[in-house]
């Protein structure tokens, strides 16, 4: 602007608004340049990496009812989850009333199924394998079940079953069983 032909406060109005416009276009240059540079980088960092689920050990101990033959007993197990998939084996303690004095004869359950929902309750679905090596009997079953998280990591546990044997030896042992089994677990997060 010429200061000759303006008044001197237009002229110093005129020089003030041109350095703002210069700064702002700079401003505006030095944006473009960035995104240009973030632009051609974002094709070479790899993809966040998904959350891992997390991994849980289980103790629990266990009260089993079998409703056809009016028997009960109590176990111990442990049981591994993560994400949807939940498996366990389980030691229940039982005698074989058929024997004088009866005879020591434990009970092995191995276990795996889904985890359904989210939250304090969840329902369970899976499949069972017993094995009753004292008296040589071997079975299979489904199992339903609910797994309720009550507070400081205890983990109450509801499961009822339908089981049935695959090899029954000559003696008298039931073929089939409906059962049910109630526990308390605590878990431990594995890092």
């Amino acid at each position: 602007m010429d200061e000759v032909r303006f008044l001197p406060e237009l002229v110093a109005l005129a020089e003030a608004i041109r350095q703002r416009v210069d700064t702002e276009r700079e401003y505006a240059r030095r944006e473009a340049e960035r995104e240009r540079r973030i632009q051609e980088e974002a094709p070479r960092r790899p993809p966040p990496a998904a959350p891992a689920a997390m991994a849980w050990v289980r103790p629990e101990v266990h009260g089993l009812v079998e409703a056809l033959g009016s028997q009960w007993t109590v176990g111990v197990g442990l049981a591994y989850h993560q994400g949807l998939l939940e498996a366990s084996a389980r030691a229940l303690l039982n005698s074989d009333p058929g024997f004088s004095p009866p005879r020591f004869s434990p009970t092995f359950h191995l276990q795996g199924g889904l985890l359904l929902g989210k939250g304090a309750l969840r329902p369970h679905l899976g499949l069972r394998a017993i094995l009753v090596p004292g008296m040589a009997s071997y079975g299979v079953g489904a199992v339903a079940g609910l797994r309720w998280a009550l507070p400081a990591s205890f983990v109450a546990l509801v499961d009822v079953g339908a089981e049935y044997c695959i090899i029954v030896p000559n003696h008298d042992y039931r073929c089939a069983a409906l059962t049910a089994q109630a526990g308390l677990g605590f878990d431990l997060h594995l890092p």
